[in-house]
Formats: C-alpha cells, sequence, structure tokens
C-alpha cells in the first residue's frame, strides 16, 4: 500500500513539475524557441530575451537564429522600452547598436556575433545579414578582433575601419570592419 502512494505521489509530483516548467517557458518568450522561428508580429508580442541572437533580411524584419550558426549577425546584450534603456549599459550608438522591436514595444542593446574573416551587410535597405565576402558592394568585412578597454582607439591603425562591441560590452573584445566591397 505504501509503495502505491510514493507512486501515485511520485506521478502528482512529475506532472506538477512538467507543468511548472511548461508555463516557464511560455513566460519567458522566445527564447527557449528562437532558431528558425520570426518575432511573433502585434501588440503585446514578447520581447526576445538578453543572450538571443538574430539577423535581419530587411530594415524592420528580426530573424532569430541560432547563437552558434552561421545566420546571426546580433547578440541582444540588453533589452529596454527606449534607447536611452542601452544607454544606461553602455554607449551602444557608438560601439554597438540599437535595434527597434515594435511588435514588442521593446528596444534590443546589441552587438555584433561576428568573427574575423566573416562578412556582413549592416545598415542599408538590405537589413543586417551574413553575405559571402565579395559578393555585396554593401558588405563589410571582419578584419580583425581587438581585445582592449578603450573602443575608440581599437582600430585606429587600420584604415576607414568601423568598430563593434563584439559579444558584450564587458567582453573586451571589438570586431574591426572595413569595406569589403564586392
Amino acid at each position: 500500500m505504501r509503495s502505491r502512494v510514493l507512486l501515485v505521489l511520485g506521478l502528482v509530483l512529475a506532472l506538477a513539475v512538467g507543468a511548472l516548467l511548461g508555463l516557464l517557458s511560455i513566460g519567458m518568450g522566445n527564447s527557449a524557441e528562437v532558431a528558425g522561428h520570426a518575432l511573433p508580429s502585434g501588440a503585446g508580442a514578447t520581447p526576445f530575451a538578453v543572450g538571443s541572437c538574430f539577423y535581419s533580411d530587411h530594415p524592420g524584419s528580426l530573424r532569430p537564429a541560432s547563437c552558434t550558426g552561421d545566420e546571426s549577425v546580433f547578440v541582444i546584450n540588453a533589452v529596454g522600452r527606449t534607447p536611452q534603456d542601452c544607454a544606461a549599459v553602455a554607449d551602444f550608438t557608438r560601439w554597438g547598436a540599437v535595434q527597434r522591436d515594435d511588435s514588442a514595444n521593446a528596444v534590443y542593446c546589441v552587438s555584433l556575433l561576428l568573427h574575423t574573416g566573416d562578412c556582413v551587410v549592416l545598415g542599408t535597405d538590405k537589413g543586417a545579414h551574413r553575405v559571402d565576402c565579395g559578393t555585396d558592394r554593401d558588405a563589410s568585412r571582419v578584419v580583425r578582433m581587438a581585445s582592449t578597454a578603450t573602443p575608440a582607439s581599437a582600430c585606429t591603425d587600420l584604415p576607414e575601419a568601423d568598430v563593434w562591441y563584439y559579444r558584450s560590452p564587458s567582453s573586451g573584445q571589438l570586431a574591426c570592419l572595413a569595406k569589403d566591397g564586392g
């Protein structure tokens, strides 16, 4: 009899834990199911979580991607409601980007998720996405990863280089980009 009671209690506990985990994953928004799914549209959409990665195939689009795959361009370092929320974290207007998500009434403080040799199209009517180097006149190539505490001096020896945070403002790694000009 005692073993039956323990079995029933175990099953009830397992069901309760499963239900709780299901509710938590729904409440956490897209972070658990980012890869391969578009951000939901419409009022009240849940914003992406910190650490989520995405690319953009045209302005205003956010396409979730695996942070370890070869599609992602940005990683989210912070989520806010206004661009000023990003400024409280780090200088994303100079060394990163602020990506607006009108469907979730949020802004994402993002940095690049690229490596030396990667090419990317940024800030054009084409969105922000990876491309094969030498194939797009709007592309930039990551020419070097710099480790420094002072972003302004990270790429000063490279002509026409732009500097971006790499992974996060606290990582100390910055991507030096130069026009690829495919």
